[in-house]
């Protein structure tokens, strides 16, 4: 009687004692196994092996088929459903048109944009490979994210993301929860920021918030004040900082009370006062919204003071004789002040 011997290489460690309990030899007796790893799957409950065969005499010996009639070597393709892989959650990136797209696979990282919604979907599929619309009801969602990225939907088959601050990961799991265990698919998504939307101008360069406006709004130049610096930086449509606005283009609504003009780097104004007044300075860069800032220019106050005149020098007029100085009085002077009272000839 003849002895078969297979030497599997490259198969998976599954299920050897049930593999070997079904009788795929017929006609010959398995006498020993090694190396058992998974090498190529085709599909669900089949699997691509490479064996090579020894005849064992039954003297012992056991030359490798060196006779012509034998083979050295063959690959089996065993049926068998003890090979058939787990069922699944998986989730899908879809668009809200076509919910049941099974195209763009999602996970385990992936991203986002902030301010634009981010459309999911998930499917559960059985061991057999099979899609299993009816559970999909019965799907889960849950969330764990820092940065108040909002999900619309915790329950069904669909849900939306609409992510608000950039820079983080949202971690999202999708569950399906059966008679027969617990399935899910867990992803991280990174948020980055959305499209350069608007502009932002600041009187520092230093970003104080990634995540919200900082407008300046109006801006005050005191009398010491000759120069102002301004900085123009891009934000998304959230509020999200993107970028220095590099190619920020400052105007003045009134160059006669004070000008414009850039930086060694176009996202710095210097604002130069020429008179007191109030204008309006203008950031602006091409595809995004422009921002603008109120200025009051502030100028040194002139206080209105006493003037001195020479003195008429005619008799009478209680000024002295010969050559003096007579005072003007300024604008305003009251006539019951000491020097009014003594030119009307009162005392004080």
């Amino acid at each position: 009687m003849n002895f078969i011997v297979v030497f599997f290489s490259d198969l998976t460690k599954r299920s050897a004692s049930k593999f070997f309990a079904v009788n795929l030899f017929s006609g010959f007796t398995l006498l020993s196994v090694l190396s058992l790893q998974a090498n190529a799957q085709t599909y669900p409950g089949t699997i691509k092996i490479p064996a090579t065969f020894y005849d064992f005499h039954s003297d012992g010996s056991n030359p490798e088929f060196d006779c012509e009639r034998h083979v050295t070597s063959s690959d089996i393709l065993i049926e068998t459903n003890i090979f058939s892989q787990l069922a699944f959650v998986q989730i899908y990136r879809i668009t809200p048109s076509n919910p049941s797209d099974t195209t763009h696979r999602v996970g385990p990282l992936d991203s986002a944009f902030a301010g634009t919604p981010f459309n999911l979907a998930a499917h559960f599929f059985d061991s057999t490979g099979t899609l299993r619309s009816d559970l999909d009801n019965q799907i889960t969602w849950t969330m764990t994210d820092l940065l108040g990225t909002i999900i619309t939907k915790l329950n069904g088959d669909t849900t939306t993301l609409i992510p608000i601050k950039a820079y983080g990961t949202a971690t999202l799991t999708a569950t399906l929860t059966t008679t027969n265990g617990v399935y899910s698919q867990t992803i991280q998504i990174y948020i980055g920021s959305g499209k350069p939307n608007r502009i932002n101008i600041q009187n520092s360069p230093v970003i104080t918030s990634l995540w919200s406006d900082q407008k300046l709004g109006t801006l005050t130049m005191n009398e010491n004040t000759p120069n102002s610096n301004l900085y123009a930086v891009i934000r998304d449509s959230v509020g999200n900082y993107i970028d220095s606005a590099n190619t920020a283009i400052w105007k003045s609504s009134d160059i006669s009370y004070a000008t414009v003009s850039p930086g060694i780097k176009r996202w710095q104004g210097i604002v130069t006062k020429v008179k007191a007044g109030i204008i309006l300075i203008i950031a602006s860069s091409p595809g995004v919204v422009p921002d603008t800032v109120v200025v009051t220019l502030l100028t040194p106050h002139i206080i209105d003071t006493p003037s001195i005149a020479p003195a008429d020098n005619k008799p009478g007029c209680g000024c002295g004789s010969g050559t003096g100085l007579a005072f003007i009085p300024p604008l305003g002077f009251k006539a019951k002040s000491w020097w009014n009272r003594k030119r009307k000839g009162r005392r004080p």
